[in-house]
């Protein structure tokens, strides 16, 4: 089931992280001093890998979404979103 707003905003932290899932790899992670990160998990190259996308509020679920999108695109040529992400910085 999709994440909401109002989901996100009312989500407490516990004593471990705590994984939230949107879809298609989409996770936002609640640590356990409150902050909350978004993150994307994907596989490339048979190997698992985890993009950083930001943290929320500053990234919102909708940008959150875009940024997934693009990286899924990524993959989708045979591009590694995380080496794009450091060529482009």
């Amino acid at each position: 089931m999709p994440l909401s707003d109002v989901a996100i905003r009312t989500a407490k932290p516990a004593s471990g992280i705590v994984k939230l899932s949107d879809g298609g790899g989409l996770q936002l992670w609640i640590k356990p001093n409150g902050s909350k990160l978004w993150r994307v998990a994907y596989r490339f190259d048979g190997k698992q890998r985890l993009l950083a996308l930001g943290s929320y509020p500053a990234v919102s679920l909708a940008t959150a979404r875009d940024k997934r999108d693009a990286a899924r695109s990524l993959l989708a040529r045979g591009i590694d979103p995380m080496d794009q992400k450091r060529r482009d910085q």
